[in-house]
């Protein structure tokens, strides 16, 4: 009888974790489908800092306020040059972006995970690749924290790479020739 009871027990806690861990599942593949929408492709400043974690959240901020100072400098300096900018989808390894995406697996570690994710970009010659896609829970919720990019591919090996090369320029826009000349 004590067996029959251990052996009950030990079913139902393998029922229950098995319960947590699809759940679990389900919440990053929510995350990671909320955050890569259509709408957002492309501009990395209309991404939904709700679904970032703070840190990815603060790096993106840093960028705007960077690309809005350059371009405001520039054009008080009355110049048509390009302001430091980043240009692309830098939350996948294809500047172009995805049209489309699959979350293929995912690995949860405690309160990190990472999930593999097929891309696929159906204006370009139906393009197709897997990214990497790095999340960490806080407070219960499932936050994207970082993307590696497919090998080869990619302005760096992931989205923080782009995104501390950046912020790294330098304040100062080269002089154009109209500052320069006396």
């Amino acid at each position: 009888m004590k067996y029959y009871a251990q052996s009950i027990f030990l079913l139902l806690l393998t029922i229950l974790f098995a319960a947590c861990g699809k759940r679990q599942h389900h919440e990053i593949i929510s995350t990671i489908d909320s955050f890569y929408t259509r709408s957002v492709a492309g501009d990395y400043r209309l991404a939904k800092k709700s679904l970032l974690t703070p840190e990815l959240a603060a790096m993106i901020e840093a960028a705007t306020s960077k690309q809005a100072a350059s371009a405001a400098a520039l054009k008080a300096a009355g110049s048509t040059d390009k302001p430091h900018m980043i240009e692309g989808d830098i939350f996948t390894s294809v500047l172009e972006g995805s049209t489309e995406h699959k979350v293929l697996s995912v690995i949860v570690n405690g309160s990190t995970a990472e999930a593999t994710v097929q891309f696929q970009h159906t204006q370009y010659d139906n393009m197709q690749w897997s990214d990497r896609v790095q999340l960490q829970q806080i407070n219960g919720a499932w936050k994207i924290n970082d993307v590696f990019y497919a090998p080869g591919k990619g302005a760096g090996k992931r989205t923080r790479d782009v995104l501390t090369q950046f912020l790294r320029l330098p304040d100062e826009l080269p002089k154009t020739s109209a500052q320069s000349s006396p």
